[in-house]
């Protein structure tokens, strides 16, 4: 019976001479990593320049002052607290200050230091409030002054703006403008009282009341006269015209009325004479001559008096209306100033508010700033305690010649393992062992090329 089952070809192991085989063939890729990776290390190394860091630590004791006026402090957040003193420390002021600190320095004999915020580092040392400030520089000794300045920099600006202390400036500025406020208020009441003669309304208002029904009375009573002599007045002017109106009486009893009234009726009785004559003689009889002189000559007479007592009337009436002047400019002046009375209060009652406010804000700035200056005598405002200064300048990133020869050596590992991946993708047969895996038939003997010398 045949047997048609395959021999069973057991599997090879590679031995060291194909393993040296791989190397050798790939002997430019292991060899261009290592050179390449030797070469970069070198000249990294070589061409970063040595830098120095200066190191100091300080403590800040967390909290701030909300007001001049009370002595407690805000805690925060401890995370919020220390990510805000580290932004103070890299910020502008802080950087500007130690500029300055360090030109001082120069003026007093040192050489010139460029503080460059970008060089600082710092970092909070575990869960403590303390922070280590450092500043990295290619020349240790700037480091050294540069990293003493950024401490003391911060510990200036972090004194001036955490602690609150007295506002002396706002409180000068405030109280001078209250004061001038005040000032301007007191002389602007005291003008307009001065320009209004008035100080008390109350009892002014009154008097000009009873001075007005006073002044009121004496006007009508003179309004009353001044009508009456108008209306003789009147009656005098129509008497001239035509002597057969009736005489009017004077208001004021006078000896003279019968008098005229007498010569009234004897011009009436010679008119009627007149009449009578021309009746029974000529116009140019010597009768009727005489009796029309007679006529004219009383008639004259009568004119000259009613004349007389008409200037009389008028001068009445001129005095009347000349007293009646003063009475009415008084009682419009009353008037006048009755009406203006309640804006002038108005006025006044507005000032007097203005006035009180800013003795009230005067008194109330006065009590606040002995506040304040109590407070400022009585609470402590350090906040940061320096704990170590800068220390002297030490590398930061001296060579490390044992990690240096590592990086090499790794290269070589990494350019094995790539040279027998890449050797594992080529499909060319090389060896017995790729023959067995090609064919899957056992290699019995294998003939080996021997190089002739030349």
């Amino acid at each position: 019976m045949n047997d048609d089952r395959q021999p069973t070809v057991r599997p090879r192991q590679a031995t060291v001479r194909e393993f040296i085989a791989v190397v050798f063939r790939r002997k430019w890729i292991i060899l261009g990593l290592f050179l390449v990776t030797t070469t970069t290390i070198l000249a990294i190394s070589l061409t970063t320049a040595t830098r120095y860091v200066s190191i100091g630590r300080v403590l800040i004791k967390r909290g701030e002052r909300e007001s001049a006026l009370a002595s407690s402090r805000r805690i925060s957040d401890w995370k919020e607290d220390l990510a805000s003193e580290m932004e103070i420390m890299k910020s502008v002021p802080v950087a500007n200050r130690a500029q300055a600190i360090l030109d001082e320095r120069v003026s007093g004999g040192g050489h010139k230091v460029a503080f460059r915020s970008n060089q600082i580092d710092v970092q909070v040392l575990g869960q403590s409030n303390v922070v280590q400030i450092a500043y990295l520089d290619p020349d240790a000794s700037v480091a050294h002054e540069a990293c003493d300045a950024l401490i003391a920099a911060y510990v200036e600006q972090r004194l001036r703006t955490a602690a609150v202390g007295y506002p002396k400036a706002f409180f000068d500025s405030e109280i001078s403008s209250v004061t001038q406020d005040l000032n301007r208020w007191e002389t602007q009441r005291r003008n307009f009282i001065s320009g209004a003669g008035i100080s008390d309304f109350d009892s002014q208002r009154e008097h000009m009341i009873a001075f007005q029904m006073t002044q009121t009375l004496k006007r009508d009573e003179l309004a009353t006269e001044l009508a009456q002599a108008q209306s003789e007045q009147k009656l005098m002017q129509e008497m001239m015209g035509d002597p057969t109106v009736d005489f009017p009486l004077l208001s004021r009893g006078s000896g003279d009325e019968n008098l005229l009234v007498e010569m009234k009726n004897r011009v009436l009785v010679q008119e009627a004479k007149v009449a009578t004559l021309r009746e029974r003689f000529r116009d140019d009889a010597p009768e009727v001559v005489n009796a029309l002189v007679t006529l004219e000559t009383m008639r004259a007479m009568l004119r000259r008096e009613v004349e007389g007592r008409l200037r009389l009337v008028e001068s009445r009436v001129t005095m009347l209306e000349q007293r009646m002047g003063p009475i009415t400019a008084e009682l419009k002046s009353v008037e006048k100033k009755l009406a203006s009375m309640p804006a002038q209060e108005k006025t006044i009652n507005e000032m007097d508010r203005e006035i009180s406010v800013l003795k009230t804000r005067y008194s109330d700035l006065m009590e606040n700033a002995d506040r304040a200056r109590i407070t400022q005598e009585t609470s402590s405002n350090v906040s940061v305690t320096i704990l170590a200064p800068a220390s002297p300048a030490v590398p930061s990133n001296a060579r490390d010649y044992v990690r240096l020869a590592l990086a090499p050596a790794f290269s070589l590992v990494v350019g094995l393992g790539l040279a027998f991946f890449l050797d594992g993708l080529d499909s060319r047969v090389r060896t017995p062992h790729d023959v067995e895996t090609s064919l899957d038939v056992p290699v019995l003997a294998s003939i080996t090329e021997r190089r002739r010398g030349s």
